[in-house]
């Protein structure tokens, strides 16, 4: 029986599908469900009367809380804080979907949406012929967060052997704690999301949990977790996060460039991520 290979991107695609949209790259991000059906984006935040003279950036996000989220129909979080700032400098309407990861990318690909509000090229590397990116203008970064007194005071991933790690279902972890996970070196204990793994470490179930620092103190606060019970032991990899635009826009990069060094300048990015975590 022959068999044809496929490339990195029909690979990805394919991942994305069986994994529910888990992103395979640095710093996690979660894996939504997958719908069975893919219809046209509905706006849940476009204005309903754009003048037709107002350039349009629609941006597609996954849920991702405290990033971007649904409350409700209404696009709620970081990102979204950060988007309507970006419209009121440059003028610009930017209209954000929530959407599933798969979707997500289906619609990027063809131009149905223009922009990925935030992302980074390391995750979309496969995508570097359809995708052009702003400045940084925040950042993600995966820790370790373990009870507070536990004394580890690590100075690499060596250093967690022998322990359980809470981590997320289908999740891919680079710097070298992939293979520790795969070894069994690290015994890697998954659960299906972020809070399920809080909860297991405060009833000491695992030892410690890799979770993205914003997305984990934002739980903390939702879950009602006093801040002082937990500590952050060490810092996993970092990525620096820009807005993905679809080459056809290229030509908007110096305005948002120029809005988004703005927005950092002025403090308003820094914030939007205190207004979600503290």
């Amino acid at each position: 029986m022959s068999t044809k290979p496929i490339n990195r991107r029909e690979f990805l695609e394919w991942m994305a599908l069986l994994t529910g949209g888990a992103v395979l790259a640095g710093c996690t991000q979660p894996a939504p469900v997958v719908p069975t059906e893919t219809p046209p984006p509905t706006p849940t935040s476009a204005p309903t009367d754009t003048p037709g003279d107002v350039t349009v950036l629609r941006a597609g996000a996954t849920p991702w809380a405290p990033w971007h989220f649904l409350e409700g129909n209404r696009p709620m979080g970081i990102i979204i804080d950060v988007m309507e700032a970006v419209a009121q400098k440059t003028g610009f309407a930017i209209p954000v979907d929530i959407l599933p990861q798969n979707r997500m990318l289906e619609y990027f690909n063809t131009n149905v949406i223009d922009t990925e509000p935030v992302s980074s090229p390391n995750w979309r590397g496969e995508y570097a012929d359809i995708s052009v990116y702003t400045m940084p203008y925040c950042s993600t970064v995966d820790v370790m967060f373990m009870l507070a007194g536990s004394g580890l005071q690590p100075t690499g991933i060596q250093d967690f052997e022998g322990m359980r790690m809470g981590c997320v279902l289908g999740y891919f972890y680079d710097r070298g704690l992939q293979e520790k996970l795969e070894s069994g070196a690290i015994y890697r204990d998954d659960a299906p999301d972020n809070e399920s793994n809080l909860r297991k470490l405060m009833a000491e179930r695992v030892d410690v949990v890799i979770i993205e620092r914003t997305v984990g103190l934002y739980l903390l606060r939702e879950l009602g977790i006093a801040p002082d019970t937990i500590e952050i032991v060490y810092e996993h990899s970092q990525a620096e996060l820009s807005m993905r635009l679809h080459k056809n826009k290229a030509d908007l990069l110096p305005t948002l460039n120029a809005a988004l060094a703005e927005l950092v300048a002025e403090g308003f990015v820094q914030r939007a991520i205190d207004k979600y975590t503290l």
